[in-house]
């Protein structure tokens, strides 16, 4: 028997150990402990003070391509996420101005800061776009795990920051404006 609406092949109306009710109901209870709360959540970028610059260019990488090393072996680059694209870039494309020059996300060694710069270089502090402080960084299943409960699933709900107005869509599709 499935869900009269099609949605969950594996409910089983009125079971209360349908498989489908189970896995919605466990899948809640994980984002309600482990999310930050709305305070918690806004406040996270004040990690990234001094850490980020104003110039891509003064960052530790080869800003507009994949290269992760500066030279200095001493110095562990930030990554770019230029040629990888992916959900990591496109969720910070809103004020791109256009999809021919997007925005450029550079992601600290550990993960955890991120910096978002124009084509040009600048970068950006508009709330849709600004890079935010990761409290679970990605990189490994777990890590991926950790960052969707506690960093994206947040932002899908309030956005990086109370002056946010990117539109919930956007939000979880993200994408350039123009």
């Amino acid at each position: 028997m499935s869900d009269p609406n099609g949605v969950c092949p594996i409910f089983i109306p009125g079971c209360p150990f349908c498989p489908g009710r189970i896995l919605i109901t466990s899948l809640i209870v994980l984002v309600a402990v482990t999310c930050p709360d709305k305070e918690t959540h806004y406040s996270r970028n004040d990690a990234q003070s001094g850490v980020v610059t104003s110039r891509a260019e003064d960052m530790p990488t080869n800003w507009k391509s994949s290269y992760t090393s500066t030279g200095d072996p001493a110095e562990p680059a930030w990554i770019s996420r230029f040629d990888s694209g992916g959900p990591s870039a496109a969720l910070h494309q809103n004020t791109a101005k256009s999809k021919d020059r997007p925005n450029i996300k550079l992601v600290s060694p550990d993960g955890y800061s991120e910096g978002v710069y124009d084509w040009d270089g600048n970068l950006i502090t508009d709330p849709r776009d600004v890079g935010t402080y990761n409290f679970s960084p990605s990189g490994t299943l777990a890590g991926s795990i950790g960052h969707l409960l506690r960093d994206v699933v947040p932002y899908w709900f309030w956005g990086n920051s109370k002056d946010d107005p990117t539109p919930l869509g956007k939000r979880i599709f993200g994408g350039a404006s123009q």
